[in-house]
């Protein structure tokens, strides 16, 4: 299972508030990987589920934003949907 956790582009170094969710995850053998939720490359249908977690940019774009999780949840399964 893959897990995407939906980030933003500058995520300062020091955050590392989902060190206690990843480990939990990657113990019970899931693959957990950091995609910046605004990458134009980024394949959403890859993932068995997104979880919303530090997209801390996306209030200064909050239409784009909202259009991404509707894109999001039509690929995958979408925690804190749209």
């Amino acid at each position: 299972m893959q897990i995407a956790l939906a980030t933003c582009r500058d995520l300062p170094p020091w955050e590392n508030d989902d060190a206690p969710l990843r480990r939990s995850l990657t113990a019970r053998g899931v693959e957990v990987l950091d995609v910046v939720w605004d990458d134009p490359e980024a394949d959403w249908k890859r993932f068995d589920a997104c979880l919303i977690r530090s997209t801390w940019d996306y209030a200064e774009r909050r239409s784009e934003f909202l259009a991404w999780a509707e894109q999001v949840e039509s690929s995958t399964r979408l925690y804190n949907p749209a």
